[in-house]
This record gives structure tokens, sequence and C-alpha cells, in this order.
């Protein structure tokens, strides 16, 4: 393996393992355990830290040279580039301060954690604690 091509995988390796460790509902989605029942913390200084991960990731991405990457590694160079591109416009458009869809995304993910959590007894304390701390969010609000 060249040293571009080193380079490329521990860029993949770092952006991904923080983007899970980040956000465990993604991790929870891609089946590893120790995520399920975790919702994480959607505050903006999270959006601020992931879009520098983002941009930085996209410097480096940039900076590889794609001849010196093996076939799979140029089409996997592609996906992520686009990936990142993609991201970086929603932030620029302020579309994660407004997702139209954020309701229906926040119900998936805790309803696919409570049923996570009927497979892994030993999380399942913590896990339903979440849901109904989720569900807490979308239920009416009283006038005062």
């Amino acid at each position: 393996m060249t040293n571009t091509a080193s380079r490329f995988e521990g860029l993949l390796d770092r952006y991904f393992e923080t983007l899970l460790s980040d956000a465990p509902p993604y991790a929870a989605i891609l089946g590893i355990r120790a995520a399920e029942g975790k919702l994480g913390r959607l505050s903006p200084a999270f959006v601020a830290r992931r879009e520098r991960a983002r941009q930085t990731a996209l410097r480096e991405l940039d900076l590889l040279s794609p001849r010196e990457l093996a076939n799979e590694q140029q089409l996997d160079r592609l996906a992520m580039r686009a990936l990142l591109l993609k991201e970086c416009e929603d932030f620029a458009r302020n579309r994660h301060a407004l997702e139209p869809n954020a309701p229906q995304q926040a119900m998936d993910i805790s309803s696919t954690n409570c049923c996570a959590a009927t497979t892994n007894p030993p999380g399942r304390r913590a896990t339903f604690a979440h849901c109904s701390s989720s569900c807490r969010h979308f239920s009416p609000r009283r006038p005062r």
C-alpha cells in the first residue's frame, strides 16, 4: 500500500469513527450495540464541530493524489468527496437549522432504539428512559 493510500484509509477511519462516536443514532442504525439507546446532543456546538470536521476532511481529501490510489479507493474518494460537499453545502444554506422531516426522523430513531432494546436486555432500562424523554418533546404543549 502506498503512502497516499494509507493516508486515505486513515482519513476514512478517523472521519467515520468520529462521526459514529459523535452521533450515536447513526451508530445504532449501523448495528453498533454500544450506541443503542443513546440519542446524543444536537446543539449548535455539535453542528459547528461536525462542520469543522467536514471541512478538515475535505481539505485533507483534496491534498491526496487520486492517481496514487487503487481503483476501489478512487471510487471511495469520489463518494466521500460528494458526501462532504453536499453536507457542507447544506450547512452553508442553513439547512441544519430547518429540517422539515426532523420529527419523523426522531421518531424513527426512537422506535429503532426501542425495538433494539427488546433484544438487548442489559441496555433496556437506559433505552426506555431515552425513549420516554424523546417522546416528551413531541407531546402537545399546554397553554399557560
